[in-house]
């Protein structure tokens, strides 16, 4: 008995840091896909985008649901974050969202969104937030979700 509870310790202790660490390089993905976006961004005269910790989380929750195959991959559901985070952020009065699965770094995921006219026009659009987040399906895929706000000060 005493062997298996260190055992399952042991597998414990294993886990959780490799957890952490995804979810630290999924951080450092987003904060690397928000730098592109606002390089892109800037290269066209367009102000940076600042990243709203309300936005990821509702961001997150979509990503997720992408990832475990809840919802279908795609913006079903865009006017219930809409509503939820119209409720949450005073003032805001403008919405977009790209979705994406499949790129493996921040450079792909922005370049797929780049060549998309209706994506690249959610990064060129008139928004001051933003919220990014990644969730690692059962398919080994990435899903990105990335929401635009435009809100005022």
């Amino acid at each position: 008995m005493r062997f298996l509870f260190i055992t399952i310790l042991a597998l414990v202790s294993v886990l959780r840091p490799h957890e952490a660490s995804a979810q630290t390089d999924y951080k450092k993905l987003s904060s690397d896909v928000l730098a592109l976006v606002n390089e892109h961004r800037l290269h066209n005269k367009l102000p940076p985008l600042a990243m709203s910790d309300i936005i990821v989380s509702i961001a997150a929750t979509h990503s997720r649901n992408m990832a475990n195959g809840s919802v279908d991959f795609g913006h079903d559901g865009f006017d219930d974050r809409v509503s939820m985070l119209t409720r949450k952020i005073k003032h805001a009065y403008a919405w977009g969202e790209n979705v994406a699965y499949g790129a493996r770094t921040a450079k792909e995921v922005v370049n797929m969104w780049l060549n998309s006219p209706d994506h690249r026009e959610n990064i060129e659009g008139n928004f001051n937030l933003t919220g990014i987040s990644i969730a690692r399906g059962k398919d080994g895929y990435l899903y990105f979700t990335q929401i635009f706000c435009k809100a005022k000060p």
